[in-house]
């Protein structure tokens, strides 16, 4: 009988061994191949928290505009209507620039703790169309890190791994662009198609 229990521990133990070793975590970049369970709810909370890690990490990275840039940004904003020139200076600033960023960051952060905290499945839905929106927006967020870096306003050596920011010809954004077409493919057209969810 001692024989008997020792080998079910022992296959349980073995088992046990087996399934740990061949799960492996999911991660945001899952949304590229779609390899992960869309329709479980722990799995999509999981890939929504990392985006939101390494976001969160880039926005460490960018100070928050000063009462004289906001001045600046406010002014500058109706000057620039009197020429096409000026229009192009001011949209093209470090400071219109970092301001946007800013706003898009928070957007974007804001529309993952939407996901995060739903309460149901057509809520987290609408939260996720909202994180692929913005995701796969082609130049805001390419652009504003473009213009910040030339001007020195953020580092010149972005960590991939704490942003996923991408210092390459590809463009800045262009994980998050992939992150936003996975979400879409993945998660939402399933959904729109009818396929049932996990819930919360």
């Amino acid at each position: 009988m001692k024989n008997l229990l020792l080998s079910l521990s022992l296959l349980l133990l073995c088992g046990t061994i087996s399934t740990a070793f061949a799960m492996q975590p999911v991660m945001a970049g899952d949304l590229i191949l779609g390899k992960f369970d869309a329709n479980s709810r722990a799995v999509r909370r999981i890939i929504a928290k990392d985006i939101l890690k390494h976001i969160n990490s880039l926005d460490t990275l960018v100070s928050n505009p000063t009462p004289d840039e906001i001045a600046w940004i406010d002014m500058e904003k109706e000057e620039s209507k009197k020429s096409l020139e000026r229009r192009i200076n001011y949209l093209d600033s470090p400071e219109f620039q970092k301001y946007m960023l800013k706003d898009y960051l928070k957007a974007t952060k804001d529309s993952l703790l939407c996901v995060i905290g739903s309460a149901n499945v057509s809520r987290e839905m609408y939260c996720w169309g909202c994180v692929s929106y913005l995701l796969v927006d082609p130049s805001r967020l390419n652009d504003a890190i473009m213009i910040l870096k030339v001007n020195h306003k953020i580092s010149n050596d972005l960590n991939e791994k704490e942003t996923f920011i991408v210092n390459s010809e590809v463009g800045y954004n262009a994980n998050y662009h992939l992150f936003g077409e996975g979400i879409l493919r993945y998660i939402l057209m399933p959904y729109i198609a009818g396929k049932k969810m996990g819930s919360p």
